[in-house]
């Protein structure tokens, strides 16, 4: 894959799923689910499916998984897979540590966060995501790298791209 471009920036980024087409997803990705988990215990090596269907819609992964509260979960290396219409539109968020709101649907982490697609990947110092309304912000210290299509006859990064009608 071509390089592209790269944005640096201290500001939050908005409505994020949303932009890269992740409006469809079901309401919650499948953390209520986890919310089945006794209060006080915590869950090792938690692997939770969602499906919309009969179609895997989203996976989630973690390393450990615990009930704080009836409103709260708390989880460590944890990856939220959500998949897209095609695997190129599959997004994967990747998490050191994470809490989940029940009640709001709302996943936080106040740690380094990196959200991949087969075109860009994105990192930033928080993220907060809404899984019943689809909407990410990531904040502080962002970058983004997409990658963009090999259509001008060179890379990106190459130091003399060739225009696209010359050959």
């Amino acid at each position: 894959m071509t390089r592209g471009i790269i944005f640096w920036a201290a500001i939050s980024c908005t409505q994020l799923f949303t932009a890269f087409g992740f409006a469809e997803e079901p309401s919650g990705a499948g953390f209520e689910a986890l919310g089945a988990i006794p209060e006080g215990v915590e869950s090792r090596g938690v692997v939770k499916p969602s499906f919309s269907e009969g179609v895997l819609r989203s996976l989630i992964k973690a390393a450990t998984v615990t009930k704080v509260s009836n409103e709260r979960l708390d989880m460590s290396e944890m990856t939220l897979q959500m998949k897209g219409k095609t695997a190129a539109e599959d997004v994967e968020v990747a998490l050191l540590s994470a809490s989940y709101d029940l009640p709001t649907k709302v996943l936080t982490s106040d740690e380094h966060s990196v959200v991949r697609r087969s075109d860009f990947v994105i990192e930033g110092d928080s993220l907060v995501f809404d899984t019943g309304k689809s909407v990410g912000k990531m904040i502080g210290n962002v970058t983004m790298v997409i990658d963009l299509p090999k259509q001008t006859g060179g890379s990106a990064t190459d130091s003399n791209p060739k225009p696209s009608n010359q050959r």
